[in-house]
């Protein structure tokens, strides 16, 4: 079975967006060019014109998110997963706002750290009922983070229950009126797989990328940690942001065109 690829729908491998797609509502962040946004620096309090800066893969955390997925964040991360409880927070809106403007950064991307979307136990349909509810607390604190701020600064890619393809396409649905910009999936997923990886190529999902491409939206193919073998054995430290991301990522982007080919059955 021939997986159809749709390559402007489903992956955005951590690339600049349009500003047009992500904050159609900033009515002071003009597009320019696809590749090169330029704002008037009037939105800046200066004079002149500068590159507009989108920051991606910003990750918030919540700790009842980690207690259903598998592994645990490292030991230094609890204490920021406290400041991330609620991102609604007054400190939130006038502290990490304000820091991103001091420092150029129009606009934030949040997403719920990737590592969560694993989940221990999926067998009873409570994770895709906890995805639901952790994305609606999401964009609901994004909304009320820029009321306090009194700009749009913020926005949000979603997360989905991708060992559901059904259930993934009713929640990107949901989110999608929330307010979301796109949604952001793990590189693969061992959700119940008996340690399998799920690379979501399967006849299953082409109800899912068919409903992707037809959102007009985007994918985030987030990066997971390269699989434990051969040189990766050896040097186990590369198997993250060193080197393993962009391999497994890499792989991950061949894994969709070899999938859609009809000289590759899957």
């Amino acid at each position: 079975m021939a997986v159809a690829f749709h390559v402007g729908a489903l992956v955005m491998l951590q690339a600049m967006l349009t500003i047009s797609t992500f904050a159609p509502e900033r009515e002071d962040l003009n597009l320019l060019s696809v590749k090169t946004v330029q704002v008037s620096h009037a939105a800046n309090g200066a004079a002149g014109s500068s590159i507009c800066k989108i920051a991606l893969e910003e990750h918030v955390g919540f700790k009842r998110v980690w207690k259903y997925s598998n592994g645990e964040p490292p030991v230094e991360w609890w204490q920021n997963l406290e400041d991330l409880e609620d991102l609604a927070d007054r400190r939130i809106a006038e502290t990490r706002v304000k820091v991103a403007q001091n420092y150029g950064v129009d606009f934030m991307i949040l997403s719920i750290t990737g590592s969560t979307q694993d989940m221990k136990d999926v067998s009873d349909g409570t994770s895709v009922k906890k995805f639901k509810q952790w994305n609606r607390k999401f964009f609901k604190q994004i909304s009320a983070a820029n009321d306090a701020s009194g700009k749009p600064h913020l926005g949000g890619f979603c997360i989905l229950p991708l060992w559901d393809p059904q259930a993934s396409i009713s929640q990107f649905a949901d989110c999608l009126k929330l307010g979301s910009l796109g949604a952001l999936i793990n590189g693969y997923d061992t959700s119940n797989t008996g340690g399998d990886f799920n690379y979501y190529i399967t006849k299953e999902y082409d109800p899912f990328w068919a409903f992707v491409e037809k959102s007009g939206k985007p994918i985030y193919l987030h990066p997971r940690e390269a699989e434990s073998k051969g040189f990766f054995t050896q040097f186990p430290e590369m198997r993250v942001s060193p080197w393993g991301f962009h391999v497994e990522t890499a792989e991950h982007v061949l894994r969709f065109i070899l999938a859609s080919s009809t000289s590759f059955q899957i």
